[in-house]
């Protein structure tokens, strides 16, 4: 995870070094939903932990890097719907908040092809007890532009989260999501 959150600092301080006032780039926010499949791995047996819909919203800065390269951070924050019954354990699968860094490339005048990486910090609740966890994220997606400001876009995010739950326990919990969203660019 440090290589991670490295990566994304890096990232954003070479937009930030690079971005001119002429074409400094821009800002976006937007609305998402799609499909989460979560699952946890106990002392290294595969659990499948469940499936559901997601619920979002993010907001960003891509600065240019020259004409045809882009690279900003992500902040978001998501809902799910996601949840299972492991021995008789009702589990359910709430919010994530997630910093990411984009990379990417102009393709024509419209659409954006970029991959992500960054870190998450995921929650879930059982029997009345809340528990959250911080991993890595990475993904690649695709912004369209439907016009001079709105805009469509499809991603897939993975993000891994491998700690000790207790002294006897060894856990790892993986997340992976199906995005889609519509936004506006500012």
């Amino acid at each position: 995870m440090p290589k991670t959150l490295c990566l994304c600092v890096s990232l954003a301080t070479l937009a930030t070094a690079t971005a001119t006032p002429a074409i400094a780039g821009e800002g976006r926010i937007e609305a998402r939903t799609g499909y989460v499949e979560t699952n946890l791995e106990l002392d290294d047996v595969q659990i499948d932990t469940g499936k559901g819909a997601n619920f979002g919203v993010a907001a960003g800065y891509d600065f240019d890097l020259g004409s045809r390269l882009f690279v900003g951070p992500e902040i978001s924050v998501d809902f799910t719907t996601a949840k299972r019954t492991i021995a008789g354990e009702k589990i359910s699968f709430g919010r994530q908040l997630a910093l990411a860094g984009r990379f990417g490339v102009k393709i024509g005048d419209n659409a954006k092809l970029y991959l992500l990486a960054g870190i998450a910090n995921s929650k879930a609740n059982s029997s009345g007890l809340s528990d959250t966890g911080t991993g890595g994220l990475g993904g690649i997606g695709l912004q369209y532009s439907v016009s001079s400001r709105v805009f469509m876009k499809a991603d897939f995010r993975y993000i891994t989260d491998g700690s000790n739950s207790s002294d006897r326990a060894k856990s790892k919990f993986e997340d992976r999501r199906f995005l889609t969203g519509i936004g506006v660019r500012f």
